[in-house]
């Protein structure tokens, strides 16, 4: 028996602990009641609140983009009419388009140092928490890296139409204040590219127009060389066969019919007939005509399509045109471009509060530590009466 009673004594006595719970409720109640009024005095203090920012990225207007119509006429009317024209290749695969415009910026955004000199410029983490300037900078690129972009999405359960920028803060003005700094940035970076990927295609063009002035011009200079060359074997030629038909006494061409064939009908074989048989009456008067020649170049096949080409490429102003229109782009124009819109006024901001649960939890806290502090102050109590 006495085992058996040593045994309850041990045990857990959940009636008494009730009735421990109902005597002390008041110091119960009293105690949550307080640890709440307290808690709740504290969150209202608590002028920081976290929240999700959500910020919409969509393309230029239809109207903005009709700002580069000109522009992508030229260019796209340059292919069928230039299909040949190796020098104008990198202009043609210059356009530009909403679309266009839109990839960039977000590759640009996508660059977390804008983002990273934004932090730093308006203050999302204050310099003044950090010992030195490596941590602080590591505190920058850790916050930057929680800057997502969502990508837009449809399926049956979400329809995301436009890319977002999603960011949790505390301060929402700051937060705008980043987002519309990144944004100017971005777009002057934009517009840089634009202009290095045009001027670079256009130097490209230059060049490569150049080059094909210049190697037309020395093809044209070897075919003159060329015909000089070939002319004077010709005239060597010539004065021989003017020497053969004196020394035979052939003046005029007259017996070449009568005494040689072109083909010897008994053997069955044709073969050349001798140019001095022509006479040296028609092979000097020959040799004379081609010492006179006062204009070469007539007499120089393809010279003349090789100098009309020279000609065609220096008159030619598609690239002139090409680097006018774009100057009167919004590209140059500063005021006016525009590669995307982030609605940084219509950022959605949603609030984590939790409030609500850090009170509850207070509740559970406060009413666990006074039921604990009835057990205690009881188990002392009946030690003391033992």
């Amino acid at each position: 028996m006495a085992q058996v009673r040593e045994i309850d004594d041990d045990s857990i006595d959940l009636i008494k602990i009730f009735q421990l719970i109902w005597h002390g409720k008041w110091i119960v109640i009293g105690t949550i009641f307080i640890t709440v009024i307290v808690v709740y005095f504290f969150l209202q203090t608590q002028t920081q609140s976290y929240f999700n920012a959500t910020t919409d990225i969509r393309p230029i207007s239809s109207v903005e983009e009709q700002q580069y119509n000109a522009l992508n006429a030229f260019i796209k009317q340059l292919k069928p009419a230039k299909s040949e024209d190796a020098t104008l290749n990198e202009l043609e695969l210059f356009t530009v388009n909403s679309e266009i415009l839109h990839d960039l910026y977000i590759e640009q955004l996508g660059n977390g140092l804008l983002f990273e000199e934004a932090i730093v410029e308006h203050e999302l983490i204050d310099k003044k928490d950090f010992h030195n300037d490596k941590s602080f900078n590591k505190a920058v690129i850790t916050l930057a890296s929680l800057i997502k972009f969502k990508e837009p999405l449809i399926t049956s359960q979400q329809i995301y139409k436009y890319w977002q920028i999603k960011f949790s803060h505390s301060d929402e003005d700051k937060w705008k204040a980043v987002l519309s700094s990144v944004h100017l940035k971005a777009i002057d970076n934009v517009q840089e590219v634009l202009k290095y990927r045009f001027n670079t295609a256009v130097s490209i063009a230059k060049q490569k127009k150049q080059y094909e002035i210049d190697d037309t011009k020395i093809k044209i200079e070897n075919a003159i060389m060329d015909y000089e060359i070939k002319t004077a074997y010709t005239l060597s030629y010539l004065k021989e066969q003017a020497e053969i038909a004196r020394e035979l006494g052939i003046s005029k061409s007259d017996v070449e019919a009568q005494l040689f064939s072109t083909r010897n009908v008994m053997l069955n074989i044709e073969f050349d007939i001798p140019f001095y048989l022509k006479g040296f009456e028609a092979i000097e008067k020959e040799i004379e005509l081609i010492t006179d020649r006062e204009d070469k170049k007539a007499f120089i096949d393809g010279l003349m399509s090789m100098e009309n080409r020279v000609r065609d490429l220096e008159q030619d102003q598609t690239i002139d045109r090409v680097e006018e229109i774009f100057n009167s782009t919004p590209i140059v124009n500063n005021k006016n471009f525009s590669a995307a819109n982030l609605l940084v006024d219509a950022t959605k901001f949603e609030r984590t509060n939790n409030d609500f649960l850090i009170i509850f939890l207070s509740v559970l806290a406060s009413g666990f530590l006074s039921i604990f502090y009835l057990i205690v102050s009881n188990a002392f109590r009946e030690r003391e009466q033992t």
